[in-house]
């Protein structure tokens, strides 16, 4: 998603959150751009969502939502 600067637009998780920022974004007047694309259209409501293969080639390795870092010290 990208918003514009000027309008703070409340970002929203879980189902239907698409249609709560399109309607948002409506109702303050602003003009909205839908993109169909495969590589952007992940949604990332639930932790296991950051296991997807094309979200975990772009997270930091130290980063410890990264399944593959977690060690049993921590």
């Amino acid at each position: 998603m990208a918003f514009p600067i000027s309008r703070r637009i409340a970002a929203s998780y879980g189902p239907g959150s698409f249609r709560r920022h399109l309607d948002q974004a409506m109702s303050l007047g602003l003009r909205v751009q839908v993109v169909r694309d495969p590589l952007m259209a992940l949604d990332l409501d639930h932790p296991r969502d950051l296991d997807h293969p094309l979200v975990k080639e772009v997270l930091p390795t130290w980063l410890r939502t990264n399944q593959a870092n977690l060690s049993p010290s921590g």
